[in-house]
């Protein structure tokens, strides 16, 4: 956690190159820290995204912040069945564990059609296994306001609150999508992301 937040640190004052360097500290210190790995892919620019994800789960296949993490890059690409099979695996390894819940359903949300809503399924789940984990998670529920909220309710504020401050996840750049089509790194650590999906 030390680690993580000085990387937040070195960030939130522009010093790019100290955060990469600080992370890079990090994860040889903790190399098994999943909050890091998890950092390490949303730092990375879009293109080498996909080698990042390969590399996290080689070292920390189950470890939800990894999967949720690998699930948003999945999104990113428009790789719709991929990313919810990576959201699925997130809360099956951890079911108590409220960000990746949040998350989830802020996909859903965004994904459901008139012939398709999956929303209330994941509502059912959330209420029945009351996640009590997670930083943003824990975070909302210990506002003072937020104390007579419903597991139903923390879920939707949560995903409320990751739509408004990272909707970028959502909108894929064209000139990251040209990249990546070109790329044929790029492509092939992709084909390796499908096959731990498949998997």
């Amino acid at each position: 956690i030390l680690w993580l937040e000085a990387v937040r640190m070195e960030n939130r004052f522009g010093n790019n190159k100290m955060a990469v360097l600080m992370l890079a500290k990090g994860i040889q210190n903790c190399r098994h820290s999943g909050l890091l790995w998890a950092e390490a892919i949303e730092m990375e620019p879009v293109p080498k995204k996909n080698p990042k994800c390969v590399q996290a789960l080689q070292v920390c296949e189950n470890d939800p912040h990894v999967l949720v993490a690998v699930a948003k890059v999945f999104w990113h690409n428009r790789k719709y069945k991929n990313a919810r099979n990576w959201f699925k695996r997130a809360v099956k390894v951890a079911p108590r564990f409220g960000d990746a819940w949040g998350w989830f359903y802020m996909f859903e949300l965004q994904r459901k059609s008139e012939k398709r809503d999956n929303t209330p399924v994941l509502v059912e789940k959330v209420e029945k296994v009351r996640p009590n984990t997670g930083e943003h998670w824990c975070s909302l529920a210990k506002h003072v306001e937020n104390y007579n909220l419903t597991y139903t309710e923390l879920l939707k504020l949560l995903a409320k609150q990751f739509a408004n401050s990272e909707s970028n996840v959502t909108k894929p750049s064209a000139t990251a999508t040209a990249t990546a089509t070109t790329n044929n790194n790029n492509n092939n650590n992709n084909n390796k992301l499908q096959r731990k999906v498949e998997s």
